[in-house]
């Protein structure tokens, strides 16, 4: 569902800026590949939560690569924009192999601390509303052990900093790294609703790379 209400709200604020970036030029739409670790001593696979009538188990996650999409505004030393992207992982449950989807869509922001130029250097940071869905991970705690998908969500942190390139006058390219902070305090089994608990910390450096064209 999040997936799908981030690409709606994504369209939606594409088609809004749309006509604006013509009259203004200093919007920008772009992809991104993102690199999302699970990293820390929370998702280890190895714990479960009790959730009334359903066990829900944390999963190992290992590092991906993702895709993401995304659309902003820039001003000489700075641009803004929101994104959404997504991410497939190979997962783990007591040593028993699983997937996990991952999924986040917020607002990121780029400060450049060098001089305008073909090359320029910039700081980011970002804040975003992320989720993680684990096949197989929520199992009925009574016979006849139904199981079906977990779904976590929380919040993203993200701060690193990299290069930009712009290799054309409106098509610019962008490398960095950055430590992503994933706080996960809400839990859903298969069945019923999210269910607050206690928070689950992932933590680790990843790269994130792209390309943006400004209009």
């Amino acid at each position: 569902m999040q997936k799908k209400i981030g690409l709606v709200l994504f369209a939606a604020i594409l088609a809004v800026a749309g006509s604006a970036a013509a009259q203004d030029g200093r919007f920008f739409i772009g992809a991104m590949a993102p690199q999302i670790k699970f990293g820390g001593s929370d998702f280890n696979g190895d714990n479960f939560f009790d959730l009334d009538s359903q066990f829900v188990f944390i999963p190992k996650v290992q590092t991906a690569w993702g895709w993401g999409l995304l659309l902003g505004y820039g001003e000489d030393d700075f641009d803004c924009d929101f994104y959404y992207m997504q991410s497939k992982h190979s997962a783990s449950i007591l040593t028993i192999p699983e997937s996990a989807d991952f999924s986040a869509i917020g607002i990121n922001a780029r400060w450049y601390v060098s001089d305008p130029g073909m090359i320029r250097v910039f700081l980011n940071a970002a804040f975003d509303f992320s989720s993680l869905t684990v096949t197989h991970a929520a199992v009925q705690s009574y016979e006849p052990y139904q199981e079906g998908n977990a779904r976590f969500r929380g919040l993203g942190i993200c701060g690193g900093c990299g290069l930009s390139i712009t290799a054309f006058e409106r098509l610019t390219f962008f490398a960095g790294m950055e430590f992503r902070w994933n706080i996960m305090g809400q839990v859903k089994g298969y069945e019923g609703e999210y269910q607050n608990t206690e928070d689950l910390d992932s933590t680790g450096f990843g790269f994130r790379l792209g390309t943006v064209f400004r209009f």
